[in-house]
């Protein structure tokens, strides 16, 4: 699948810069369109009546200060992408998570920034995990502080599950752009099923005009760290993997892989589910 429009997050209350110089510089590289989506809420919401007005007051000057900084990131936009890469604007005093979801209809890939993980306001910052879940797009979350995407080699963490391969089919455009590509699975005591799955997917991804390598490592520490060492390996500064959740939501909420891929701020990682 070709990416025509990439979708880009912007936090209403932080500087654009980093995320957008991202977006701008990989939809160079793609051919593709920069949209961007922006929304807030009041983060102090009076309840009923009793909570007088000197709360209604300061609810209003929220909402003002909420419509001043979209106004802001929307003249940063026009002034910053060039006008034949330029989409759609989307701006709205909305909860900004289901904002993005709403929006991402349009989109081929959702980029956010990693201030994106682990919000604890949810007025104003767009919760990544509920993205990957709901979105039906894959998700690049931006490396920490990084204004633009390079050729740089790419893991690939891989499990033969749906997920996984939907991320890899969804990753197919940026892995043709990386200078070397890296597949690795983790040995949980079926190496021959685990070898044999590994030369499916390299042979697909050679049909598709990648040539990557392969290798099963075994366990070290988590299913996480396991691959976060061969990523140093090889200098990737991205990583491709499935996003689990739905029915294994227990693990989603409380631990397991995914969480931990979105927690290594130094990498770029694209997740599908």
């Amino acid at each position: 699948m070709d990416i025509r429009n990439i979708l880009v997050s912007l936090d209403p209350l932080a500087s654009p810069a980093p995320t957008l110089g991202l977006a701008i510089s990989l939809a160079e590289k793609l051919g593709s369109k920069v949209s961007a989506s922006a929304a807030a809420r009041p983060w102090f919401e009076p309840i009923g009546a009793e909570m007088g007005p000197a709360a209604v007051t300061l609810y209003d000057e929220q909402r003002k200060q909420i419509d001043a900084a979209l106004a802001n990131l929307e003249s940063s936009f026009l002034g910053s992408v060039p006008p034949d890469m330029r989409g759609r604007f989307h701006a709205l005093i909305d909860e900004p998570t289901q904002h993005l979801i709403d929006r991402a209809m349009a989109a081929d890939l959702i980029l956010v920034g990693s201030t994106s993980i682990g919000t604890d306001r949810p007025q104003i910052r767009v919760d990544a995990g509920r993205v990957i879940l709901a979105a039906g797009r894959p998700v690049l979350i931006a490396a920490e502080g990084s204004t633009a995407m390079d050729s740089s080699p790419v893991l690939v963490a891989w499990k033969d599950t749906r997920e996984a391969r939907r991320a890899v089919a969804d990753a197919l455009p940026l892995l043709q752009l990386a200078k070397q590509v890296l597949v690795v699975s983790v040995n949980e005591d079926d190496y021959a099923a685990e070898r044999e799955s590994l030369s499916d997917l390299l042979t697909w991804l050679q049909w598709h005009g990648i040539s990557a390598r392969s290798d099963v490592l075994p366990l070290k520490g988590s299913v996480v760290e396991t691959p976060e060492d061969a990523k140093l390996s090889i200098g990737a500064d991205m990583v491709v993997a499935g996003g689990y959740g739905h029915a294994r939501l227990q693990e989603w909420l409380f631990g397991g892989a995914t969480y931990d891929l979105l927690r290594l701020p130094k990498l770029h990682r694209l997740l599908s589910n």
